[in-house]
This record gives structure tokens, sequence and C-alpha cells, in this order.
């Protein structure tokens, strides 16, 4: 069987959009793995629990830190901070 140029480079694409893929989810995994292990190392969330507890504890403390420094350009306050329950 023969195939084109055409779709032999859409091939080649389509099989690199595969391994971008897998590469990100298994960068993904390590990242949250080491975001949990950080978390309870500080003390922030419980062992027991550590996935659910983390994923509240960026919710409500993380991201509106993270939010407010995006929109400020990395400087954010700390009374805004410690009212969305991120303490330092």
């Amino acid at each position: 069987m023969k195939i084109s140029k055409r779709q032999l480079r859409r091939i080649i694409k389509e099989e690199r959009a595969t391994i971008v893929k897998e590469g990100m989810k298994e960068l993904e995994a390590e990242l949250i793995e080491d975001i949990v292990d950080l978390l309870i190392e500080r003390g922030a969330i419980n062992r027991a629990t550590a996935y659910e507890d983390a994923a509240e504890y960026i919710k409500v403390a993380v991201l509106p830190t993270l939010q407010n420094m995006a929109s400020t350009g990395g400087v954010w306050s700390e009374e805004e901070d410690y009212e969305a329950g991120f303490k330092r």
C-alpha cells in the first residue's frame, strides 16, 4: 500500500500530538504528586485524605492568591491572602 507525502505528514503530525499529549499527562501526574507531598510536609493537609484536602486547599487558598497575583502583576496583599485562607 502506497501513501502520499501528504498522508505521511498527517500521520506523523497525529503521532507527534499523541506523544506530546501522553507526555503532558505524565508531567501533570508528577506535578500533582509533588504538590500533594509538599502540602503534607508543610502540614497544610491530612495524609489520610490527601487528594481531597489538597483539592480543597488549592481551590480555597492557592487559586485566589494566584489570580490576585496575576491581576496585579505579581504584587499581592497579605490581608487578602489571609482572608482567602492562605497563611505564610
